[in-house]
């Protein structure tokens, strides 16, 4: 085993290995190396070290 089959990989390889260390309904945590349930993402609670599972979510306003 050289790592000769990893040779025409991309760069971004790595972070489809570990993606895929969550499960098929859970969201893995930018920090940490967490999975959480896919189901609290974009919840409005963040449950990843960092919050990153409330990065990139549309806030709904509120009516006043």
């Amino acid at each position: 085993m050289d790592g000769s089959d990893e040779s025409s990989c991309s760069a971004g390889s790595d972070v489809d290995v570990a993606e895929a260390a969550c499960g098929e309904r859970e969201f893995m945590c930018f920090a940490g190396n967490a999975c959480i349930p896919a189901l609290w993402r974009c919840d409005g609670e963040p449950d990843c070290p960092g919050g990153s599972d409330e990065a990139g979510c549309e806030v709904e306003e509120q009516p006043v």
